[in-house]
């Protein structure tokens, strides 16, 4: 092939490079993404606060009452439990979520992400020695079963748990 017919077949992939950029471009600014046609995201696209609070309220009640049928209908699963725990750590309320973990550790208590979470929880509520206890069983576990990323996350925050609470 010369040199030429490459310079041109360069010259039109460039081209429609561009014009398909354009027509992405445009699709965008036409959208109510937020994002002008340039693909750049546009601060001033007002967003309706108190509908979009009132939305996310209306969702995690459903939730809550999703993962309380759950657990109604099958107390034996742990699943959501797990997800009852997190949510309530999602809402500040540290104190239920104490109490979901606890009852989720009863059911499987070699459960490191139950151990980490519940640590997680007393640590909301300035409770380092239990922070700390249930980091080191969720690091024990880890290891245990040879979970290189777990054990490495609880170590990081056991350290952290350690400094925060050295008389612990």
């Amino acid at each position: 092939m010369s040199k030429l017919r490459i310079k041109i077949l360069i010259i039109s992939i460039g081209l429609l490079l561009d014009i398909c950029g354009f027509q992405y471009r445009q699709a965008l600014a036409q959208s109510d993404t937020g994002y002008n046609s340039y693909g750049d995201y546009v601060e001033e696209i007002i967003i309706d606060k108190k509908n979009y609070q009132k939305q996310e309220a209306k969702r995690l009640q459903e939730k809550h009452k999703h993962y309380l049928e759950m657990i109604k209908n099958n107390p034996k699963n742990p699943t959501p439990y797990h997800y009852l725990g997190s949510l309530y750590l999602k809402l500040d309320r540290p104190q239920k979520a104490i109490h979901t973990y606890k009852n989720l550790l009863n059911l499987t208590p070699l459960d490191a992400k139950a151990h980490f979470s519940i640590s997680q929880a007393f640590n909301k509520v300035q409770d380092g020695t239990n922070a700390i206890k249930h980091m080191e069983k969720a690091n024990q576990i880890f290891r245990d079963n040879f979970n290189l990323f777990g054990k490495t996350k609880t170590q990081k925050l056991l350290k952290k748990l350690k400094n925060r609470y050295p008389s612990q």
